[in-house]
């Protein structure tokens, strides 16, 4: 019976043993989890409307569109992608050339796996809700600590103007720049203070990122993130100064170097297309401003922007946000005592600069401006400097977290509260006027139903040409004798961006490409 007994003994020492372990890796295991647990949680309620086979209306409904161009020029071999085949009625256009490619390089990705256009557009939609997340916590935990990262992290993603861009305006590529904004000030930031090659790498990505999601977005965010990044270099011992700038330099470099592809046929080739047509009639930024009252208080709604301030769309800036920012001041006064290191000051005082200084941007008091510098004219809309806005303004949100003593339970749970606010109160937002019964109504990728229905939607890059009285044609070639008669040939291959054409012939002839001419386009 001894025997027995402590037999039976062993075997219960050995199973609490292995359950005391178990309960510990299992406790570490959701200590690491927790972050991107709560994360999931958050960000959730803000794609719901996407999960679902269904879509709905948003202004710019030629994104499946974009997509399907993109997908069919890759299958094609045309890389890096330039030319749409079926935009410009089927007489092609230099999309890519302009409108910021990356989104729809990731698209494809997601379509090669089998998922739907409308899916991998709804999916790109969703991703740029958890990247948000992340690089805005990561960010503002690298200076404030974990409860001021979920608070700004949890602004950032529900803030009005991205509910605008996302069930409104569907500015996927505005939309898509905007998020990376964040994780790229963080990556900048550890290359300032780290000498680790990766961080190097990743910040050189990510701003070729930028760069190719949206030259707008670019044009208004880039001079805040060199003038923040000098400014905290000087936050350096002197000796480390010179090394760090040298890095930044380098960094920016290779950034533009990585999305020189894009960059500069962007910048020097417009003047080959209609692109000033962007910036007359009804994109004159002169009609766009916005009236302090309207970031205060905006009615939500699904139109379009007009002069004045009836606009049948919000520019809210967030009433949480403006108050938790407000007590976020007050609370720096109180608690005077405990200071701020160099590097919090400059995040803060730069962080208010940035914020009422893309704010003035969206003034008429900033009119002077607009035309003194000739090349904002292509912003088209002075409000678009609120994606500048929003991402300030969150970082200020968590500044508002950061006086507070984290340590005291009760205040623990009132912060959980604090920073959960924002979602509570402008969920509602994030969702559509209504679905379509037809996604195929207003979303298609038929390359002909592109050519006759769409390009009309989208002329924006076309040859400066008269593209209302365009004719239409059966066939992209046509070969002739000098007496003009057809002759028989035979279509070898017909791609994207090259085609190959084969016929038994000896004396001359002509040959008609229905191809809208762009400078680079050969024919052997």
């Amino acid at each position: 019976m001894v025997q027995i007994y402590s037999f039976i003994r062993l075997r219960l020492i050995i199973k609490s043993n292995i359950m005391r372990d178990l309960i510990k890796s299992g406790f570490t295991i959701n200590k690491k989890l927790w972050l991107p647990v709560l994360a999931i949680i958050i960000c959730i309620p803000a794609i719901l409307p996407l999960l679902n086979t269904q879509f709905f209306y948003f202004h710019d409904f030629t994104q499946v569109s974009r997509l399907s161009e993109m997908y069919r020029a890759l299958q094609d071999g045309h890389f890096p992608v330039r030319w749409s085949e079926n935009f410009g009625f089927g007489y092609g256009m230099p999309l890519f050339n302009f409108y910021g490619p990356f989104p729809f390089y990731l698209g494809s990705l997601f379509v090669a796996t089998g998922i739907s256009y409308i899916g991998a557009i709804k999916a790109l939609f969703a991703l740029t809700v958890f990247i948000s997340f992340a690089g805005m916590y990561l960010l503002v935990k690298h200076f404030w600590g974990i409860l001021p990262g979920l608070a700004a992290a949890t602004a950032f993603v529900y803030i009005p103007y991205r509910a605008v861009d996302m069930y409104v305006r569907g500015a996927l590529n505005e939309l898509v720049a905007i998020t990376l904004i964040p994780v790229s000030l963080y990556t900048l930031i550890k290359v300032i203070e780290t000498k680790q090659n990766k961080w190097v790498v990743l910040a050189s990505i990510l701003i070729a990122l930028i760069v190719t999601s949206h030259n707008l977005v670019t044009l208004m965010a880039f001079p805040f993130i060199v003038t923040l990044m000098i400014g905290l270099i000087f936050g350096l011992e002197k000796r480390k100064r010179v090394n760090s700038l040298k890095r930044l330099v380098l960094t920016g470099l290779f950034g533009l170097g990585l999305s020189a592809f894009y960059l500069f046929p962007a910048l020097l080739e417009k003047g080959f297309t209609r692109v000033t047509a962007l910036t007359e009639g009804y994109f004159d930024y002169a009609i766009h401003f916005l009236y302090a009252p309207q970031l205060w208080n905006s009615p939500w709604g699904c139109g379009g922007s007009i002069g004045g301030m009836e606009d049948g769309i919000s520019f809210e800036l967030g009433k949480p946000h403006i108050i938790f920012v407000i007590i976020g001041f007050l609370l720096i006064m109180i608690f005077r005592k405990r200071k701020l290191d160099f590097n919090s000051k400059m995040l803060i005082v730069f962080s208010v600069f940035a914020l009422f200084f893309s704010l003035f941007f969206t003034s008429t008091r900033s009119i002077f401006l607009w035309e003194l510098i000739p090349f904002l004219s292509y912003i088209q809309f002075p409000w678009r400097f609120l994606s500048i806005s929003i991402v300030f303004l969150s970082i200020l949100v968590g500044m508002s977290m950061y006086k507070m003593d984290s340590q005291n339970q009760f205040l623990r749970g009132l912060l959980l509260m604090i920073f959960l606010f924002p979602m509570i109160w402008y969920r509602s937002l994030f969702s559509p006027d209504g679905y379509l019964e037809d996604n195929q109504q207003l979303y298609y990728d038929d390359p002909e139903r592109i050519r006759h229905e769409m390009s009309n939607t989208l002329p924006d890059y076309l040859p400066d040409v008269d593209y209302v009285n365009l004719p239409t044609f059966e066939n992209r070639f046509i070969i002739t004798d000098t007496e003009n008669a057809d002759l028989p040939f035979r279509l070898l291959s017909n791609k994207t961006h090259n085609s190959r054409i084969e016929l038994d012939y000896k004396d001359r002839f002509n040959v008609t490409a229905n191809i809208f001419y762009f400078p680079g386009w050969k024919i052997f």
